[in-house]
């Protein structure tokens, strides 16, 4: 597997993928068609043109993704919103599936201990939405790193490589003792690289109020609205979308 990050603005990618058994090739692309840079399905058109020993294409496609803040809540009446529809997406890196596991498994539960659909809005945010609205902050600072910038953050500790692979994972990190060796690291990064702090210091801040604050979700309806507002506000000043 080959993953090139950075091709065309700070969140984008291009990763390559060989089956040696099937003797087939996969790509998955993706970006930020804005300011310039490149679709993900331009990514792909261009990769292609440029090696013309890959093969003709046997199944594929292209969509858009969500990528902004979970929905400040799920259902509607008879209806609930799971996945892309209630935009639970990991935006740092576009991946929705696991997402959507993790919603069907909630509200299945939710439904199963004889809770109502609101009671799967409550549990989900309180359990997911500061690892899922994270995920969206590190996604608009992302949009502002090139490749040499990656290089550098990991090089200086700042991005430990552990974490970055629980990111991946779409593991939820929280708050713990078992993130203190990775903080350490961070730390000493920083002291390394004065020059970060000024960059980072808002993502930082702004996951950790994301935390307290999903803790504080509402415990009735009609107080989710405000919330959601309060929400997205605390982020937009903390990192705005054009970061």
């Amino acid at each position: 597997t080959l993953c090139f990050t950075g091709v065309s603005g700070g969140y984008s990618i291009v990763n390559v993928r060989f089956d040696p058994e099937q003797q087939t090739l996969s790509l998955l692309t993706g970006g930020i068609p804005a300011a310039g840079h490149q679709s993900g399905r331009q990514l792909l058109d261009d990769f292609v043109e440029r090696h013309p020993w890959i093969g003709s294409m046997l199944s594929g496609g292209a969509r858009v993704i969500p990528i902004g803040p979970p929905m400040a809540r799920f259902d509607d009446g008879p209806l609930v919103r799971i996945g892309d529809a209630a935009r639970q997406v990991f935006a740092a890196h576009g991946s929705g599936i696991g997402a959507q596991l993790i919603a069907a498994e909630a509200l299945a539960t939710t439904l199963a201990d004889g809770n109502s659909p609101w009671d799967y809005s409550r549990r989900w945010h309180r359990t997911w939405g500061s690892h899922f609205c994270g995920s969206v902050a590190f996604a608009r600072f992302s949009r502002s790193l090139s490749t040499e910038d990656l290089r550098d953050l990991f090089a200086t500790g700042l991005l430990a490589p552990r974490l970055a692979g629980r990111a991946l994972v779409q593991e939820r990190l929280g708050l713990g003792a078992h993130v203190l060796p990775d903080v350490a690291g961070m730390l000493l990064g920083a002291a390394k690289a004065p020059r970060w702090l000024a960059r980072m210091a808002p993502l930082a801040g702004v996951m950790a109020r994301l935390e307290l604050h999903h803790s504080q979700y509402p415990a009735s309806p009609d107080r989710v609205s405000a919330w959601g507002a309060a929400r997205d506000a605390l982020l937009d000043r903390m990192i705005p979308p054009s970061a």
